[in-house]
């Protein structure tokens, strides 16, 4: 069983057992230098052979004294590139990319479609908003706490559900929240987290607007209060609650609208 593209959705696999030992005695934190832009396989038997280091932290601490330069292969440019990138994979660990998510949610929405059929999910949030960096995933879900617990203590997750969320990560600490709901409030629950709190704060001031209302999608949350849908992406200032009333919104661009070549 193995990791898929740091998900945390397990399949079986065959494995090539001498790549397995050697992975096996290889120190974690020496697997994580191949994260770093600069280090590749060379520079890190150096770093590790010879002069002992077997983790991240300890590598840096090493660029700040100025011990790498003494090594064949490390410059004082070379050095200080590595220490820059060093800080910046420390400081950015656990968040992604949307593009680098895309792939993640795809089959996370796969693996609670097959493992839990009959009730509704929706990754929401930030991801749902087109966020361009996500430090976490929500995920709505009608699925009970005790099941979902279950599921996700059997593929190894330590849990913790100290707020409102149950919160778990995986190897890289990407984290993924999630809010058990139920079905009546399924769609006001995925409406809240898909939208910005200056947004959210202006809808809840809307004539008509009930939340405790029992909507059976997400549109019907509009026609509550006679607005044209508003996509997710767009629910952040909000003044654009007026031009939807007004009618006055632009269409959402398509990959079909994309003509030539876009770099």
């Amino acid at each position: 069983m193995h990791w898929h593209k740091k998900l945390w959705i397990y399949w079986p696999q065959k494995k090539l057992e001498i790549l397995e030992d050697y992975i096996e005695k290889t120190p974690a934190g020496i697997l994580e230098m191949l994260k770093i832009k600069g280090l590749g396989p060379k520079k890190i038997i150096t770093i590790w052979k010879e002069l002992g280091i077997e983790s991240i932290g300890e590598l840096l601490y090493a660029c700040e004294e100025n011990r790498l330069i003494n090594y064949k292969g490390f410059g004082a440019k070379t050095q200080q590139s590595i220490q820059d990138a060093l800080n910046y994979y420390l400081q950015n660990q656990g968040s992604f990319l949307y593009q680098q998510v895309q792939d993640i949610v795809a089959q996370i929405e796969n693996a609670l479609s097959l493992q839990f059929p009959k009730d509704q999910h929706q990754v929401s949030g930030h991801y749902k908003r087109q966020m361009e960096t996500l430090d976490f995933l929500d995920i709505v879900t009608t699925t009970s706490q005790s099941i979902l617990s279950d599921w996700l203590e059997s593929k190894g997750f330590v849990l913790d559900a100290t707020n409102d969320y149950l919160s778990c990560k995986g190897p890289d600490q990407f984290e993924l929240r999630w809010h058990m709901v139920t079905e009546s409030h399924f769609f006001i629950q995925d409406f809240t987290l898909a939208c910005s709190p200056e947004f959210w704060e202006a809808w809840q001031q809307l004539p008509n607007f009930n939340a405790q209302a029992a909507f059976p999608s997400e549109s019907a949350i509009f026609e509550q209060v006679q607005i044209p849908f508003i996509p997710s992406a767009q629910r952040e200032d909000p003044s654009i609650i007026e031009r939807a009333k007004a009618k006055e919104l632009n269409p959402t661009i398509q990959s079909s609208d994309i003509k030539g070549i876009i770099h």
